[in-house]
C-alpha cells in the first residue's frame, strides 16, 4: 500500500492525523518536563516548609525560655526591692539605737563615776 496512490482526501486526513500525533507527543513531553519541574519545586517548597517549621519550633522554645527568665528576673527584682526596704528599716533602727546609746552615755558615765566613788 503506497500512500501516494491513496485518494487526496485520505492523504490529507492521514497527514492531519500524523501531525496531531506529533503535536500530542510534543505536548506530552512538554508536560512531562513541566511536571518534573513542578515536582522539583514542590520538593523545594516542602524542604523550605520543614525548615520554617523547625525555625518556628526553635523560636517558640526560645520564647518559653525567655518567659521563664523574665519571670525569674521579676522575682529577683521583687526580692531585691524587699531586701532594700528591709535594709532601710534596719538602718533606721540602727540610727535610733545609736541615738538612744548616745543619750544614755551621760547616765552611764555618771553611774561609773558613782561606782568608782563608792
Amino acid at each position: 500500500m503506497n500512500p501516494m496512490t491513496w485518494p487526496r482526501q485520505i492523504q490529507l486526513v492521514a497527514g492531519v492525523l500524523v501531525l496531531l500525533v506529533v503535536l500530542g507527543w510534543g505536548l506530552a513531553f512538554n508536560r512531562g518536563g513541566t511536571l518534573s519541574e513542578m515536582r522539583l519545586q514542590l520538593r523545594a517548597a516542602e524542604t523550605r516548609v520543614a525548615e520554617l517549621q523547625r525555625s518556628l519550633a526553635e523560636q517558640q522554645r526560645a520564647v518559653g525560655e525567655l518567659n521563664v527568665v523574665t519571670g525569674r528576673r521579676d522575682a529577683a527584682q521583687q526580692a531585691l526591692a524587699q531586701a532594700e526596704a528591709r535594709a532601710r528599716d534596719v538602718a533606721g533602727q540602727a540610727t535610733q539605737a545609736q541615738q538612744a546609746l548616745e543619750a544614755l552615755q551621760p547616765q552611764i558615765a555618771a553611774a561609773r563615776q558613782a561606782l568608782e566613788q563608792a
